[in-house]
């Protein structure tokens, strides 16, 4: 694919166009709706169209982005004495180990408590990629959690369909926001992230090791 700017109308030698407005190349493969036709042809209903669906969040999780980031540094950089309760319910700060750097990677989510566990979920809003912690944790399970001021080293795994299906409802209602409103049928807002990819959204349980309990 040709490189570069695209935008309205761009020509590249397939003899295609690639309709992107104001998107960069990479930018159009990751995050836009494409329109792919021969060049001169015009669109029209009865047109056979190859239509890419690229887009990689929910409008609402993109709303949401800045605000969590904003969240995530005041968590981090207050060390754990703001932003442990949040709106949509309380919050952890997972430390990861990353899969090619080998360096700790820290971010702020959600969680639900399951007796002596806690339930994070890989939504990643709602796109198609799984997030990074969730690639990272899968390398090396065990990681590290700070619940307000509270820091504690613990193993993560992926929940099986079993524990999948049981936690799935419990952690929609504990985080609804206006979804039900917004989206028929949908209980919490991991419904709406889940229709929105074909990728099955993964809860990852983390247990406190032993030796600290």
């Amino acid at each position: 694919m040709a490189q570069g700017r695209l935008a309205g109308t761009y020509r590249i030698s397939t003899g295609v166009v690639v309709w992107a407005s104001g998107l960069s190349s990479d930018q159009a493969e990751q995050g836009a709706s494409i329109e792919r036709r021969p060049v001169g042809e015009r669109s029209s209903p009865t047109t056979t169209t190859e239509r890419v669906r690229l887009v990689r969040y929910t409008p609402a999780a993109t709303l949401q982005f800045p605000y969590l980031k904003l969240h995530q540094f005041v968590y981090r950089h207050s060390g754990g004495l703001i932003g442990s309760r949040i709106i949509a319910g309380r919050a952890l700060l997972l430390t990861t180990t990353g899969r090619r750097s080998g360096q700790p990677r820290t971010c702020a989510l959600i969680y639900l408590k399951d007796g002596e566990r806690w339930v994070v979920v890989a939504s990643n809003g709602g796109s198609d990629h799984p997030p990074s912690w969730l690639l990272n944790l899968q390398a090396h399970p065990g990681v590290g959690v700070q619940i307000g001021l509270q820091k504690f080293s613990a193993r993560a795994s992926v929940a099986s369909a079993e524990e999948r299906e049981r936690l799935w409802p419990r952690v929609n209602r504990h985080n609804m926001g206006l979804a039900p409103l917004m989206h028929p049928a949908a209980r919490g807002r991991y419904d709406v992230y889940q229709r929105h990819t074909t990728r099955e959204i993964a809860l990852v349980l983390l247990e406190r090791n032993s030796e600290e309990s």
